[in-house]
């Protein structure tokens, strides 16, 4: 790429992030970003597809690609850092990138990225032969509307970079049939296959035949679990949408909270302000409504920023659900606002 092209996607993609920072993704028009960048309409096109492409461009270049070199040194600590780094920087611009969800959002533009940059350095220079990646894609068919997020397959990506004898994927039953009883199986390269076999072989007695037989008999093939799911997804959808309903009518406008508008699984992932989820989720409880702990997702449930609450609204019936979100939305307004003034006060102080 000659440096006059690299310059006027620089210019593209600077226009769209201050444009970002005013205005909502869904809101920006390619004339508003040509018009911001100083260039021509069809010059968008020549670099860019649509403002999605143009949003996975900058995840690339500004945050993945710098992250490549430390990990072709084999320096994982400091490629991750340069990751947090890029995303530090732009800060302003990543919390509004973040909202823009749906297939080619910015999740999942981000992971892509970054799962291919570690599939890419890991094939290059595994670390011990036997080096193999656990891949978990439990909620592959647990899609409540459209056709669903967007997700990598891991052994295509992995073909690409010349791979094969590298990652065991795994899956199972657990929340299409019985919770802790379904079937849970495992799918990897032949060679890979061979060993796992022969591993098993020795490592247990023998599967729950009658369970393995009920499930075939029951789900058949692929579009008896896609008709299976819809049922599912019949129960679930509503549940979501009422999340969606109550934090945008209570929070929209407020600045003081993000979160995830997923189309599978069984969570909402909801950030608020910095050192705020232990204190909404204590508050929530003193008032009756019990969340999962604060920073369930991260590691050992240490979420350094003190952001992170899953919200996990598939089990209350609909009426409880709303009732218990009106309050959780109330615990974040009056959290985050006794934050913002003891801000206030400190910059007085």
């Amino acid at each position: 790429m000659d440096s006059r092209k690299d310059m006027t996607k620089r210019l593209i993609a600077d226009g769209f992030k201050a444009l970002m920072l005013r205005y909502p993704f869904e809101k920006i028009s390619i004339m508003m970003i040509t018009n911001e960048a100083g260039i021509r309409r069809p010059s968008f096109y020549n670099h860019f597809q649509d403002k999605y492409d143009l949003l996975a461009w900058i995840v690339e270049t500004d945050v993945i690609a710098p992250a490549g070199e430390p990990l072709r040194r084999g320096d994982g600590v400091v490629a991750l850092r340069t990751i947090f780094a890029g995303l530090v920087e732009d800060a302003a611009f990543y919390r509004k990138a973040f909202t823009v969800t749906g297939q080619n959002g910015f999740e999942d533009s981000f992971t892509d990225a970054v799962q291919r940059l570690l599939l890419e350095n890991a094939a290059l220079t595994p670390a011990a032969p036997d080096f193999r990646i656990f891949w978990d894609n439990a909620y592959v068919v647990h899609t409540f509307e459209g056709e669903g997020d967007h997700l990598l397959n891991i052994f295509d990506a992995l073909a690409e970079v010349g791979k094969s004898d590298m990652v065991y994927e795994f899956g199972s039953t657990a929340k299409v049939t019985f919770p802790s009883s379904g079937i849970a199986f495992v799918t990897a390269s032949s060679a890979d296959m061979a060993e796992i076999r022969a591993a098993f072989s020795v490592m247990r007695v023998s599967p729950e035949k009658v369970s393995q037989l009920a499930h075939v008999r029951f789900l058949k093939d692929l579009d008896g679990i896609k008709a299976h799911m819809e049922k599912h997804a019949q129960i679930v959808r509503p549940r979501f949408e009422l999340v969606q309903e109550k934090l945008h009518a209570g929070l929209d406008g407020l600045d003081c909270a993000t979160w995830s508008n997923p189309h599978g699984g069984y969570f909402v992932s909801f950030d608020g302000p910095k050192g705020s989820a232990k204190a909404i989720v204590g508050l929530a409880a003193e008032l009756g409504v019990k969340l999962t702990p604060a920073g369930a997702t991260w590691p050992y449930g240490r979420d350094s920023e003190d952001t992170n609450i899953r919200i996990a609204p598939t089990y209350p019936s609909l009426e409880d659900l709303g009732a218990a979100l009106d309050v959780f939305v109330v615990a974040v307004k009056l959290v985050s606002a006794r934050l913002a003034k003891a801000e206030r006060d400190g910059q007085q102080g």
